[in-house]
């Protein structure tokens, strides 16, 4: 008799800071459409390989941070699309796919940037956000007779500024038993290799085909 599977989530957070991808791209490096792509390809892989797994997507800059799926637009109709895409239709993943790029869209347009604006992202917040997330998930698959296993998945650009409030997040995340993996997308962090559970930097030129992360 086959043994089912637990329940497990995934918080993949993305680092949209608009200073550091404009800079990038003006060199003629990969977009963060480009980053953004990827990153759904690895979210598809992930939902489409199991009915019980469950996914989150957050986003942070510079002044805030915002879960990108599920978000608050979120249509009822759209949220049973993706339910149904774990059942095994996968061509209904697409629903998911378009949630997270039109919250992306609506959160870099509120964005202004000047020349005095901060260059550091809220990273500290975005995990702040997703361990809530993940608390308040657990707690509902405790209810039901379940244990979800969760974990972060932190796609990195900018160094995180803000050394107190990352390592209370990172304390936080231990207490909680939620695994923190990191990817550098820039140079390299010694900050965020001090919470992190796995640690990797990313070459830029193979951000297209490294989506196993």
């Amino acid at each position: 008799m086959a043994v089912e599977e637990d329940s497990s989530m995934l918080v993949v957070i993305l680092d949209v800071n608009p200073v550091w991808w404009g800079r990038r791209r003006l060199r003629g490096e990969p977009s963060l459409s480009h980053c953004l792509d990827s990153a759904l390809v690895f979210a598809n892989c992930y939902l489409a390989s199991s009915r019980r797994r469950h996914l989150a997507f957050l986003a942070c800059g510079q002044r805030e941070s915002r879960f990108l799926y599920p978000a608050r637009t979120v249509s009822g109709q759209e949220q049973h699309a993706v339910q149904e895409s774990r059942d095994g239709r996968l061509e209904l993943l697409s629903a998911f796919d378009d949630t997270v790029v039109r919250e992306a869209v609506a959160m870099l347009t509120r964005v202004q940037v000047t020349s005095d604006m901060a260059t550091g992202s809220l990273t500290a917040g975005a995990l702040a956000k997703a361990l809530c997330y993940i608390n308040r998930m657990c707690k509902q698959d405790k209810a039901h007779g379940g244990e979800l296993k969760a974990r972060i998945l932190l796609l990195a650009a900018c160094e995180e500024a803000q050394y107190m409030n990352l390592m209370n997040v990172a304390f936080t995340a231990e207490k909680q038993d939620v695994c923190v993996d990191v990817c550098v997308l820039g140079s390299e962090s010694s900050l965020l290799q001090q919470v992190s559970g796995r640690f990797k930097r990313l070459v830029f030129s193979c951000l297209s085909a490294d989506v196993s992360l």
